[in-house]
């Protein structure tokens, strides 16, 4: 926020009697995180209480002793907007997934491949291949930050639950980099084997799960000492990982065996296998656990898994050389990154079925998912 004041006593009130109507106004309500933004109408001493009009054209109505902060200047509304990185012409789309379009190109480094959203929707962390960089993306204003060099090769990236924290796999050195997000540096790097793509972290931060492509294992590491604590091998070539909310399973999905690996995070024991498809690459699940998806490339399709039970569900058709999958926050809609025919291919989670393909950038390949909050442009 640009210029918020606190509530002490009276301070909020005193706010809003020097705003003029119609002024987009963000306000912040006690107990909450997220901004409420709206076009400011009124505010009744009497009642001590704020009306607005929200964006959507409702009114809403505050009373100063539940607002926290206030700012005035530039109307924020949140949206679910998904990020992908176009390998072909390093740069990263932004998508709305509302209106399923494309509203802003932020070019990056070269060959963009894997994304991640931190927990609070403010950064995007992309990393560029070619470069050997992680960009960092401004969501607000989709603009780039820095570029953070790396290892050689990086692939995955995933954010710490806090958000203090990237991990970034390094393929081409066999490496994880550590990045501190409050000033953009790498910490730390830890060899695991050769070869690492996707990584995970357990839903409490204690644990990091590579996949180590070249290898066929699986390394443990202990996030809090940043040294490995296990690697035991799953077969089949692993890609990615996705962990369940619950942080009791891990599911692998592995390019060369048609099934997704099963891992009890407690023992680190293979617990069982789910059928996937051939060429089996990313692979998330929605945010309550109880629905996943795996990305089958040479099936050019997606099949839905039930993490709970542990089974295969039905697939769903997709484009040409699909790759990585992303889910929005609700759990309502899957979306599959398609390289080949650069596109992104809509998937109804309750139905599973395609609700069709919708035109990108150039060789699509990462996409992360989240609530973002950007500028109202009336």
């Amino acid at each position: 926020m640009n210029h918020p004041f606190h509530n002490k006593g009276s301070c909020i009130c005193d706010v809003f009697k020097c705003i003029e109507t119609g002024t987009p106004v963000n306000v912040i309500v006690k107990g909450a995180s997220d901004p409420i933004g709206f076009f400011f109408i009124s505010y009744d001493e009497k009642t001590k209480c704020v009306k607005g009009r929200r964006v959507d054209e409702s009114i809403i109505i505050l009373s100063c002793d539940s607002i926290y902060a206030v700012n005035n200047g530039t109307l924020t509304i949140q949206k679910v907007l998904a990020y992908i990185t176009n390998t072909n012409t390093g740069q990263v789309e932004v998508f709305d997934t509302e209106t399923n379009t494309v509203t802003a190109s932020i070019p990056v480094q070269s060959t963009p491949q894997g994304v991640a959203l931190s927990p609070d929707g403010r950064r995007a962390y992309v990393t560029n291949t070619g470069s050997g960089t992680v960009s960092v993306i401004n969501t607000f204003s989709n603009s780039l930050i820095t570029n953070i060099p790396v290892g050689p090769g990086p692939f995955g990236v995933t954010v710490s639950p806090n958000g203090k924290r990237v991990y970034v796999s390094n393929n081409q050195s066999n490496t994880v980099s550590i990045i501190r997000t409050d000033t953009n540096t790498v910490i730390d790097t830890i060899t695991v084997q050769s070869g690492p793509l996707g990584l995970a972290v357990t839903p409490d931060g204690q644990k990091l799960y590579v996949a180590n492509n070249n290898s066929s294992t699986v390394s443990v590491i202990n996030t809090n000492t940043n040294t490995v604590t296990t690697t035991f091998g799953v077969g089949g070539r692993p890609v990615d990982i996705a962990i369940r909310p619950d942080g009791q399973r891990a599911f692998v999905s592995r390019f060369n065996v048609s099934s997704l690996v099963v891992i009890n995070t407690s023992t680190n024991a293979i617990v069982g296998t789910i059928n996937s498809g051939n060429g089996s690459q990313g692979v998330a699940l929605t945010p309550d656990g109880t629905r996943g998806y795996v990305v089958n490339t040479f099936n050019n399709n997606a099949r839905a898994f039930d993490p709970i039970n542990e089974t295969a569900l039905g697939t769903v058709g997709v484009g040409s050389n699909p790759t990585f999958v992303a889910i929005t926050p609700n759990g309502e809609k899957s979306y599959v990154t398609n390289f080949s025919t650069d596109n992104v291919t809509i998937i109804d989670v309750a139905t599973n079925t395609s609700d069709g393909n919708v035109s990108v950038g150039d060789g699509p390949q990462g996409i992360a998912i989240g609530k973002v909050s950007v500028p109202f442009n009336s």
